[in-house]
């Protein structure tokens, strides 16, 4: 997968369930550059190349399966890039972590631009 990045997704805190759960996934590459793992729950793999290591050979969960598990939810960063009439507002989906997810508020830099605002998917405008 050249152009994808493999990332663990760790939920705590969740009444019902273990101390903690984990979850690997695939994501574009520099999709959470700008996050911590702090604002996510979410943590880049560092490949290594070494085929007994946990993150490295645990299943990945599709990205759909992870958001119907309940145990992550989408959210959409607003930023934008440029100055004066080249402004540009973009996009940008990512996964956090259920725990994280009320809390998710980052500011700052983003992408090469700055963030403006974070909604959920499913909020009625995106302005």
């Amino acid at each position: 997968m050249a152009g994808f990045e493999r990332y663990k997704l760790t939920v705590g805190g969740l009444s019902g369930t273990p101390t903690s759960l984990t979850f690997w996934f695939t994501s574009p590459k520099d999709t959470y550059d700008g996050l911590t793992e702090a604002e996510t729950g979410v943590q880049k793999v560092t490949v290594t190349g070494s085929a007994d290591t946990t993150d490295e050979t645990a299943p990945l969960c599709t990205i759909e399966a992870l958001l119907k598990s309940g145990y992550a939810q989408r959210k959409v960063i607003a930023y934008t890039t440029g100055s004066g009439t080249s402004l540009r507002r973009k996009y940008a989906r990512v996964i956090v972590a259920k725990n994280k997810a009320a809390d998710f508020a980052p500011s700052g830099a983003f992408r090469g631009g700055t963030i403006k605002r974070v909604m959920n998917p499913s909020d009625a405008v995106f302005s």
